[in-house]
């Protein structure tokens, strides 16, 4: 075949290929729209005002080219937004002289800066029609609510009110259309993800339209002084979008976290089912971080784990995305658009080849390996919890095997088919709003009194009946679904809590996280909502955390904790001696109580050693000014020990075995223990 009959098959190809593509054939559309109502627009006689300009209009008009050209960049959730003054300007030049001087300005400064930046020209097409469909829906809203063109008053701020938002929902559906479409999301996902950032800043901008209308009537070089409400709002959109921001973030690498992470997931799964294609998912889990923590310290694993992410990034295309999930986890999402497992393998392979170098710490060269697992997306993994469970699992396998990586392989999962199903029905119980709550009491040593309450989850599985946390905690822990857990048990206990106190008794309640939740930069702000939504004082509230669960990255934790405490919220160390850190954490980390554990106190009856421990916990505590409770009594003789020891609280199935809150209404009303309650 001679050269320019390839070039037409391959422009024939590629024709094909984009008429197949919903997102151009919908921008065709529009462009077909913009043109058509551009030659309305021409009949009618919008543009006859430019043949005579004023300099206000000219003004007006460079100022919505020009503001479309130069925008300004600022961080939101979970990528970077883009505002400018044109809009502000556009919607002016539409009050004072029509749809046609702003369709103009507008879509001139539009086509120019696509030029600049390079892009398609479906694209410089796609976005000029926009902006005239956008600008004649604004201006058919003006004249419909009353707006007299030209001419200003009170009497005209609905008009413009309207005017606004038309040209601003026009925008934000054309804009977010196109974009699901090539993405392959939901309309309604694209408008939740983008409009809350439009509004913010389009909708503050358009707002100061009559500002600019009614001050440029005396003098056109007032205009400057429209620079610094324009400065406050584009300085307080980017603090407020630079906290969402952080808050998607890591702070440490800036890389996305895991919440981010996981939404990427699920619209790459959204985007696959529309389109076709490969979606892989790994987690990478490092084999000697802490080592590197231990022996030279976290600032050093600090700069470990900045230069994993770097060589990370590096290794992988720019459509790839790599998060750092917690501690030394990282998570890395591969997009194929054909279907090509293979393929993600040899990625898989490619990142460990990069990190297989050593990396300089200093005067030290580290070698840190990391064992990868691989989940690609298939009908058993259709969401992004289930394709990370997967990969969670084929990493426990590699690192179990040293084989480097490994694919996940339901043959292999120790879960099996029944454990993924009940993951799934955790979800939806999640949902549903099945799981319940039992409280178990906990009381003053020395006298008996109620001090508060453990707030224990159950699952009334709407099959299988009322299961008890043994079975689907360690399953919630493995997945995201122990983020939505946590937070219904918070709000469960809080709300009892509520209750409790509109009948006059203040009743403390702790509740467990766990080592993932721990890791959730949001978790403070998350708890500071449900108390205020609640309406519980923070110091109501405990929080309970194993020591095992601490180690795992301690900086991060001890900020997290460090912010909750600082709300008024009580943090308690569970399973205190089992950790193998404690005088670290206790030094470290703001805590309020310790519960001893229960392997400990259950036989410090027979065991002397036993006994000798739980003495020398709680002389500790007692030079600290912390609180001890022991966990895990379930006899007289175990009580009156800990009562000779001083011990501060003790809770066990010897004064109460956990119960559903309207059981436990007589350990209320006495407000202290009493055998005869147990």
């Amino acid at each position: 075949m001679d050269r320019p009959a390839a070039a037409d098959m391959a422009s024939v190809k590629a024709a094909r290929s984009a008429l197949a593509n919903p997102a151009y054939r919908f921008a065709g559309l529009v462009i077909v729209a913009g043109a058509v109502l551009l030659a309305v627009l021409a009949v009618e006689g919008e543009f006859h005002a430019i043949a005579h300009p004023s300099t206000r209009m000219v003004a007006f008009m460079l100022l919505a080219a020009g503001g479309e050209m130069w925008m300004m960049r600022v961080p939101s959730r979970t990528s970077w937004s883009l505002i400018s003054a044109s809009s502000l300007f556009t919607l002016a030049t539409v009050v004072v002289y029509g749809v046609g001087p702003a369709v103009i300005a507008l879509g001139v400064g539009s086509f120019l800066k696509d030029v600049r930046d390079q892009r398609k020209g479906i694209k410089r097409w796609f976005n000029v029609a926009q902006h005239v469909i956008s600008v004649s829906f604004a201006a058919g809203a003006y004249s419909l609510l009353g707006g007299d063109l030209g001419a200003f008053h009170a009497d005209s701020l609905p008009a413009i009110l309207g005017a606004g938002l038309a040209f601003m929902l026009s925008n934000a559906l054309l804009t977010c259309a196109v974009v699901a479409l090539a993405n392959g999301n939901r309309l309604i996902s694209q408008l939740r993800r983008d409009f809350e950032a439009w509004l913010l800043i389009e909708g503050v901008m358009l707002g100061f339209t009559p500002v600019v209308v009614v001050a440029t009537q005396s003098s056109l070089w007032l205009i400057p002084m429209l620079a610094l409400p324009f400065l406050g709002v584009r300085q307080s959109a980017r603090i407020a979008m630079r906290s969402d921001h952080a808050a998607m973030h890591d702070a440490l690498t800036g890389l996305p976290n895991r919440v981010l992470f996981r939404e990427q997931v699920d619209q790459a799964i959204e985007r696959k089912r529309h389109s076709g294609g490969s979606l892989g998912v790994m987690i990478l889990d490092l084999d000697r971080f802490k080592e590197v923590n231990d022996t030279l310290g976290h600032g050093q694993g600090d700069v470990l784990l900045r230069s994993i992410a770097e060589r990370l990034g590096n290794a992988l295309r720019d459509v790839d995305v790599v998060a750092r999930l917690g501690g030394d986890e990282f998570g890395v999402m591969v997009s194929l658009r054909k279907h090509d497992p293979p393929a993600i393998v040899q990625v898989a392979e490619r990142i460990r080849d990069a990190l297989e170098p050593p990396f300089s710490l200093g005067d030290l060269w580290i070698d840190a390996g990391a064992s990868i697992g691989i989940a690609i997306s298939s009908d058993d993994a259709d969401d992004a919890e289930a394709l990370l469970q997967q990969a969670d699992v084929a990493m426990y396998l590699a690192k179990h095997s040293g084989s480097g990586y490994e694919t996940y392989d339901i043959a292999r999962d120790p879960n099996g088919p029944e454990r993924l199903e009940l993951i799934r029905d955790l979800r939806h119980g999640i949902h549903n709003d099945e799981l319940v709550l039992h409280y178990q009491p906990k009381i003053e040593v020395r006298t008996g009194r109620l001090v508060g309450f453990e707030a224990l989850v159950r699952w009334q599985h709407p099959v299988r009946g009322l299961l008890p946390p043994a079975d689907f905690i360690e399953l919630a822990e493995r997945t995201d679904a122990v983020r939505s857990l946590t937070l219904q048990v918070v709000e469960k206990a809080l709300a009892q809590v509520k209750a409790w106190s509109e009948e006059g008794r203040e009743m403390p309640v702790a509740v467990n996280l766990s080592a993932r939740v721990l890791l959730d930069a949001t978790l403070p702000a998350d708890i500071e909502r449900l108390l205020d939504e609640a309406g519980v004082d923070p110091s109501l509230l405990e929080v309970e955390l194993t020591e095992s669960s601490l180690i795992a990255d301690p900086d991060r934790t001890a900020v997290i904790l460090g912010r909750l405490n600082a709300a008024g919220v009580r943090v308690t160390i569970d399973d205190f001696g089992t950790g193998y850190s404690s005088l670290v954490l206790l030094r470290r980390l703001p805590v309020d109580a310790i519960k001893v554990d229960r392997s400990f106190v259950g036989e410090m009856h027979r065991s002397g050693e036993d006994a000798a421990i739980v003495e020398s916990t709680i002389s500790l505590a007692d030079s600290l000014g912390i609180d001890v409770v022991a966990e895990g009594v379930e006899s007289a003789e175990i009580l009156d020990q800990l009562r000779a020891m001083g011990c501060h609280q003790a809770q066990g199935f010897y004064m109460c075995r956990p119960k559903p809150a309207d059981e436990l209404e007589a350990w209320v009303e006495a407000g202290r223990f009493e055998p005869a309650l147990a």
